[in-house]
């Protein structure tokens, strides 16, 4: 184990009191997580590596009593060991007025001793960074705010998409003028704490302040929503609700599970049933203003990691080109297209590398998945 990850205040038995000090110590070592398991040891991650940093395993008993604890809901322990995940947003008070949060999932795991119970800590910084820090390219940056339609932002979890979507919000919010209202399952960075705000804000958590996001549309329709953010979209009903406010003369920010631009509108629309695509497509084309791919990987000029981004604007000459194609070829012409009028990850890494931030490593590791010509 090595020495500086070492946490020397774990005690006999976990409990409430106790692992917030364990939170609080990894957040002070710079961890982006922390996960805790039945029958295992508890590991942080730092800069994207997994870190030991206890000596002794954690018992199932502890684990249940600390998800319920920690949580406020007392039957969590047993519908995550009956196999349903389990989402919560954490709170870790300190000082006078401060608090760190944290986004926990609860899963169930199979042990040698038998059914375990595996949560996953993620460290939600108090307010958003600001989008100038993020370094994003200028027509990015640009494309980043239409004044109507629908953004996505993808990526496997751990990518930063959560990140990036709050700093964007945080600017709109900081310009003012407009009314931002967020849906998500829990709610992630307090977008209320930002200071100087100059436009009205308010998080909604689903299901404790409103019953799905099914529901969203409307409800967004009936407060006169400017910009909206529905948390992530995975689910069908989901994917159909975000497209449905995007109709609504809004902006609509989402994140999504995709590994690229040119794969995300096909993965979405496949989701619908099959007479039900045509008209998605079509639909989904119309709304769309950008989709932006994220992937953090390791820095080599310094500790830490940099985001590789993808990125396409969908201009009106491109919904044009679009609308000619059956949706089946959206993804060959996207991905021409975002080689030709974007970015795709193998020319954001291949400029890293020749600006001496990334190992050629990283190169070549994209040109396997994608091709030379990606």
């Amino acid at each position: 184990m090595e020495a500086d990850y070492l946490y020397e205040l774990e005690p006999l038995m976990w409990d409430e009191e106790s692992f917030n000090r364990l939170l609080m110590w990894a957040v002070e070592n710079d961890a982006s997580d922390i996960r805790l398991e039945s029958g295992d040891f508890i590991w942080i991650r730092v800069n994207g590596c997994w870190k030991k940093v206890t000596q002794r395993t954690v018992e199932i008993n502890e684990a249940k009593a600390l998800i319920e604890v920690i949580s406020g809901d007392a039957s969590s322990s047993s519908r995550v060991m009956g196999g349903k995940e389990f989402n919560f947003a954490h709170e870790v008070r300190f000082e006078r007025m401060k608090k760190k949060r944290f986004r926990g999932n609860a899963t169930g795991a199979k042990r040698l001793s038998g059914n375990g119970l595996s949560i996953i800590f993620r460290v939600i910084p108090e307010i958003p960074p600001r989008l100038e820090t993020l370094g994003l390219e200028r027509p990015l940056l640009e494309g980043l705010f239409p004044e109507k339609g629908l953004v996505l932002i993808t990526g496997v979890m751990g990518s930063g998409k959560t990140t990036l979507l709050a700093a964007g919000l945080r600017d709109i919010i900081e310009k003012g003028g407009r009314y931002v209202q967020t849906y998500e399952d829990p709610i992630e960075f307090d977008l209320t704490s930002i200071p100087g705000a100059s436009g009205p804000v308010s998080q909604t958590s689903v299901p404790d302040h409103l019953a799905s996001f099914l529901e969203a549309p409307k409800n967004a329709a009936r407060r006169a929503v400017d910009v909206a953010l529905i948390g992530e979209s995975k689910e069908r009903e989901t994917i159909h609700k975000m497209i449905e406010m995007s109709e609504l003369g809004l902006v609509a920010y989402s994140t999504v599970h995709t590994r690229s631009v040119h794969e995300t509108p096909s993965r979405i629309i496949n989701i619908f049933d099959t007479n039900d695509r045509p008209a998605v497509a079509t639909t989904l084309i119309e709304v769309i203003r950008l989709i932006v791919q994220q992937r953090l990987v390791e820095r080599c000029d310094k500790p830490g990691r940099i985001a590789l981004r993808e990125y396409l604007v969908i201009t009106e000459e491109i919904r044009a080109q679009l609308r000619e194609l059956n949706f089946k070829d959206f993804a060959p012409a996207l991905k021409e297209l975002t080689r030709r009028h974007g970015q795709n990850l193998l020319q954001d890494a291949i400029k890293k590398f020749n600006e001496g931030i990334i190992e050629e490593k990283v190169v070549l590791s994209l040109k396997k998945e994608f091709g030379d010509l990606h």
